[in-house]
């Protein structure tokens, strides 16, 4: 007999049209909010995060064994972001790293502070991440100059292992190293690093101390597309293109140390924060029948409103938990598929799709068959 638990977790409705603005972005970290618990429900600072492997359609370990998140929250320490992963990576084609994000399209200003203590321990890394966005919106790795998908992005790195730190870029699935020097012993205080976006050029800071004045790196080695004289590095085959934009973490071996982030702050033109519609309300679920569907049914929070419903099956993920890890985004379109596991239906990760998108207030989804654990969220 096939076997079915179903968990609703929340249901939301959509607006036709979202009451947006340009918005400059601060976390301090201080809403008690634990990612490993909760996915990104009941989390509208960010768009979605990634906790390990099988999160991203497509991905890949990096050689490194099945990375997942064992703590990513602010509730131990307030004020602070506490990330701890284990046999992560974002090395090259690897990309079962622990990564919030804001997806952002044009330019903009990020930075972060690396809070102490940092734990120098072999092969981790943890900054600022920016990664393409795939068009199709699965978040799969995407490559728009190759015909084989691939993992490209650039992050800002502390690491301090080897009396380093480092830009580290990956086009097409390799990987560059960037590195310029840090001290392997200090390190009880912070790092600072920003990344700025002005159309395809990507420019890189750094200081110790919050007060101190923005350095710009320009003794890195030359690695990547990263120019040393203006501590730059372009990325033509993002023109035009968002990309996800916020912080990771990965850990490349089976040690588990824990990284502290603090201060996160996105600013430009396009980092928005579309006011939310009352949630909708009367959420029936049927039971599956021997066809392994299942059908909901709610009442919108506004007469009008569009429903936007996502299901994440748990299947492998590594950190077992299954919530849904990603909000849809103001300003783009989601395909549906009423049979779960249509990867044309993807939002932003492996495992979760969008089941239905439009103005009615039911539907039937298919194709859940098999003795799983499914979780189920509505937009």
């Amino acid at each position: 007999m096939r076997k079915l638990t179903l968990v609703i977790l929340s249901l939301w409705s959509l607006l036709i049209a979202f009451i947006v603005g340009a918005a400059d972005f601060t976390n301090h970290f201080n809403s008690s909010f634990d990612f490993v618990a909760n996915g990104i429900v009941g989390n509208t600072n960010w768009d979605g995060v990634y906790l390990g492997s099988g999160d991203i359609l497509n991905g890949n370990s990096g050689g490194d064994g099945a990375g997942r998140t064992i703590q990513a929250n602010e509730t131990n320490s307030p004020g602070l972001l506490t990330v701890q992963t284990t046999a992560s990576s974002w090395s090259g084609a690897g990309d079962d790293g622990f990564f919030a994000y804001k997806l952002v399209a044009g330019d903009f200003d990020v930075s972060v502070e690396s809070a102490p203590p940092w734990n120098p321990q072999p092969y981790i890394f943890g900054g600022l991440f920016v990664r393409a966005w795939n068009t199709n919106s699965s978040g799969a790795p995407a490559s728009f100059t190759s015909a084989s998908p691939s993992e490209n992005w650039l992050a800002l790195f502390r690491n301090q292992e080897f009396a380093i730190n480092e830009i580290r870029v990956t086009t097409n699935g390799f990987n560059f190293e960037a590195t310029f020097p840090d001290s392997n012993s200090d390190t009880n205080t912070p790092r600072h690093f920003r990344i700025t976006r002005t159309g395809d050029i990507f420019t890189f800071y750094w200081k110790t101390n919050g007060p101190d004045a923005w350095v710009l790196i320009t003794n890195a080695a030359p690695a990547g597309g990263y120019v040393p004289a203006s501590g730059t590095l372009a990325r033509p085959d993002w023109h035009g293109l968002p990309v996800q934009v916020g912080i990771a973490e990965a850990t490349s071996t089976a040690n588990s140390p824990k990284a502290y982030f603090a201060d996160f702050e996105l600013s430009g033109p396009n980092v928005t924060f579309p006011t939310m519609p009352p949630a909708p309300s009367g959420l029936v679920v049927t039971a599956t029948n021997t066809a392994g569907s299942v059908t909901f049914s709610w009442t919108p929070g506004n007469p009008g409103d569009s429903s936007l419903v996502v299901m994440r099956q748990l299947g492998n993920i590594q950190h077992k938990l299954g919530n849904i890890q990603h909000n849809p985004v103001n300003g783009y379109t989601y395909n549906s598929s009423s049979t779960f596991g249509n990867t044309n239906a993807c939002l932003g990760g492996g495992n979760e799709f969008v089941v239905y998108n439009g103005s009615g207030s039911s539907m039937t989804v298919s194709n859940l068959a098999g003795s799983n654990v499914w979780y189920s969220v509505a937009d």
